[in-house]
């Protein structure tokens, strides 16, 4: 189970809290700044929702 909950408050950065369970292992580093910096795309690109 993979839980995003983002605040976005323009013109600040995304703020992303991410909370991962798996059976095997959790989310690495590396993939957690790879949701980070595609939430900071998608928001620059206008991509965001409430």
């Amino acid at each position: 189970m993979c839980e995003i909950i983002a605040i976005i408050e323009p013109p600040q950065e995304i703020v992303a809290v991410v909370e991962a369970t798996t059976e095997v292992t959790s989310l690495n580093e590396i993939e957690l700044l790879k949701i980070y910096e595609q939430g900071k795309e998608d928001f620059y690109h206008g991509k965001n929702t409430n």
